[in-house]
């Protein structure tokens, strides 16, 4: 029998956009080709958790408490109730949160790293995509860097991961959306939830997430926090022209394989990037 908790939870409340549109033509991916080494997090204590639904009206802001989740395994800080409302409400007025509803991965990163670097603007941070599975995801975990990562929810998957704290299927029903942070612990990986005080185990291991991810049960991609520092210099170092160097400070193209040729795609894609600067 269902609860008044219950009506909070992921499956009764999917909120995450579903699909390949989670994703931004913005994003800079990251892949094993790229030109720079992922740093060790040393923050190896993840012990900053959410609750979503501790207020109405942030019960559907798994996007912002999630990402946020991510930032804390990066940065140490533990975000106040008042910081936590604060980012939900810039998700509304520039991210497309429509409360209630849904919002999209991408954008709910991207408001992440915004909020926190308006807020400690000498520690920024970038955010970068990879897909799970990869020799890259792999070497996140290992490095223990916590990532965003979306499921398609079902009742099913929540009785699964609560009843051992741990997944043990590797195929659900697929009806809406939740973000997540997933990470490494104990050598285990670990799916840490937003529902801290609400879920009997609001952390539990999931060891399928690649089984997961290939029957789409998983989206196909995750995102993770650095420090803007920890690379900058790493990536300017592979851009050759000074003017190059000033577009990659503006954030108008991903600058990871700089020397290789831009598709014809690519091209329209900074060029329209560049016009709403204007």
């Amino acid at each position: 029998m269902s609860t008044e908790k219950d009506e909070f939870l992921e499956f009764n409340t999917p909120w995450l956009k579903l699909g390949e549109d989670t994703v931004s033509e913005e994003d800079y991916v990251i892949s094993s080709e790229s030109a720079f080494e992922i740093p060790l997090n040393t923050n190896e204590v993840k012990d900053c958790f959410y609750n979503q639904a501790k207020h109405r009206i942030t019960r559907t802001s798994c996007g912002i408490f999630g990402a946020l989740g991510c930032v804390s395994d990066l940065t140490w800080y533990r975000f106040s109730d008042d910081e936590l409302l604060e980012a939900h409400h810039l998700a509304v007025a520039e991210f497309g949160l429509v409360v209630g509803e849904w919002m999209k991965m991408s954008e709910a990163v991207d408001c992440a790293r915004t909020f926190w670097s308006k807020k400690f603007p000498e520690n920024k941070i970038k955010s970068f995509r990879t897909l799970i599975g990869t020799a890259t995801f792999n070497e996140w975990l290992e490095k223990w860097h916590s990532f965003a990562v979306g499921y398609r929810t079902s009742k099913e998957y929540f009785i699964d991961s609560q009843e051992d704290w741990k997944v043990d299927g590797e195929n659900f029903p697929k009806v809406g959306g939740h973000l997540v942070r997933a990470n490494k612990k104990n050598v285990k990986t670990w799916i840490d939830d937003n529902y801290i005080g609400v879920k009997k185990f609001n952390s539990y291991t999931n060891e399928k997430l690649e089984v997961l991810r290939k029957n789409g049960v998983y989206f196909r991609s995750a995102y993770i926090f650095l420090y803007d520092k920890s690379v900058e210099a790493q990536i300017k170092d592979n851009i050759d022209l000074s003017l190059a160097k000033e577009w990659y400070d503006l954030w108008l193209f991903n600058w990871l394989n700089p020397r290789q040729p831009a598709s014809r795609q690519e091209v329209v894609a900074i060029v329209m990037k560049a016009m709403k600067l204007k």
